[in-house]
């Protein structure tokens, strides 16, 4: 035994396609040298198998062994997703609470605003009779100076005039009536005022009613912004649920096809001298991998693609899962337990855990 040296991802990459590619050659030979075998034996040629025979069973069993690691593999993601997708059910559960809280809030607000907005309408109402109610006054109050200016005026002449024959009884009367005129402007000065502070009443209700009505418009208006970003959230969370659904339905269709072939490759362990049972084992083995059934793979871009025998969906896996160490859909974001970095392709297990390819290849025992 000797130590590993640590090479870069992309060797590692390399060499994991190496040693898949190598698998599917494996299993290309096991077959084909399966149908030979079979063949002579129908044809009643004698040939001597064990040789061939014993190099299948070795490699076959490489072929079991690796298509068992490959389906826990993939089993392991599989759970990975299912946690995924357990979370993401949880969070958009919790969003939609938060939801329809905001919704509440925001018809309650709503509501508020209706009413504030009827009050505000009264109290505009108000405003405008208070600015009436002012105007009349104001043309009171000027009506009244003006006629205290034309009586004074008149008094005073008329009072000078009258005194000449009265011996001056015409002045006090004349006083007298600028004095009850100049009451009747006071008191339309007092009216001016009182409508004046009144209509500053109503100004000030009106202010604070359209305050009011505006916090309750931008609390509705934050609210609604609010629902609006947890819809999209919600929406996004949905659309991952959805992607992981799609890569759990690969996935799954992926896995039966691995645990049968390990039966599949295990068949071959069993072939032995006797000619009868190898005859059978063999015309079981051959009918196996040609058997056309419709089997719904998946192709590193994404596309679906239709292997038709049960041997092409296996090649068409174990390709795919090499492919995982760049852009497949078996490929998923991890961080190695190992070495802490962060991966993108289908992890290697090391009991529960996810490794990368690196570390994988570091705990393989080596001989010198």
């Amino acid at each position: 035994m000797c130590a590993i040296t640590l090479q870069p991802l992309k060797i590692a990459a390399v060499i994991r396609m190496s040693s898949q590619t190598s698998l599917v050659e494996k299993g290309k030979h096991c077959v084909a040298v399966a149908s030979e075998v079979l063949k002579h034996n129908e044809m009643g040629q004698t040939v001597d198998a064990s040789s061939k025979l014993v190099s299948m069973q070795k490699d076959a069993a490489v072929l079991a062994n690796e298509a068992e690691k490959l389906a826990k593999r993939l089993e392991a993601v599989d759970d990975h997703y299912q946690e995924m997708d357990a979370k993401l059910h949880r969070q958009v559960g919790q969003l939609g609470m938060q939801e329809e809280t905001l919704k509440t809030g925001k018809k309650n607000s709503e509501s508020i605003l209706a009413g504030q907005q009827s009050v505000l309408r009264n109290k505009e109402s108000q405003l405008s009779s208070a600015e009436s109610d002012l105007q009349r006054a104001e043309g009171k109050l000027r009506d009244a100076i003006k006629e205290e200016k034309s009586i004074q005026i008149g008094s005073a002449v008329g009072g000078a005039v009258l005194g000449l024959f009265t011996g001056g009884i015409g002045l006090l009367v004349g006083a007298g009536v600028g004095a009850s005129i100049g009451a009747i402007v006071n008191a339309c000065r007092d009216e001016e005022k009182d409508a004046r502070s009144a209509r500053g009443r109503r100004k000030s209700d009106v202010d604070s009613a359209k305050s009011a009505v505006q916090s309750s418009e931008n609390q509705i208006s934050s609210l609604a912004s609010q629902i609006k970003d947890l819809a999209l959230q919600i929406q996004r969370l949905e659309q991952k649920r959805q992607e992981i659904h799609q890569k759990r339905s690969e996935i799954k269709t992926a896995i039966p096809v691995l645990k049968n072939s390990t039966q599949f490759w295990l068949l071959f362990k069993q072939l032995s001298e006797d000619g009868e049972n190898r005859s059978t084992l063999l015309n079981k083995i051959v009918k196996k991998a040609h058997e056309r059934e419709s089997y719904e793979m998946f192709q590193s871009n994404g596309s679906q693609s239709a292997a038709n025998t049960f041997f092409e969906a296996w090649k068409s896996i174990e390709v795919a899962a090499a492919d995982g160490f760049s852009n497949h859909i078996y490929s998923i974001d991890y961080n190695c337990v190992k070495c802490s970095s962060a991966c993108k392709a289908l992890p290697f297990l090391r009991g529960p855990d996810f490794i990368c390819s690196i570390c994988h290849l570091a705990l393989q025992p080596t001989d010198c």
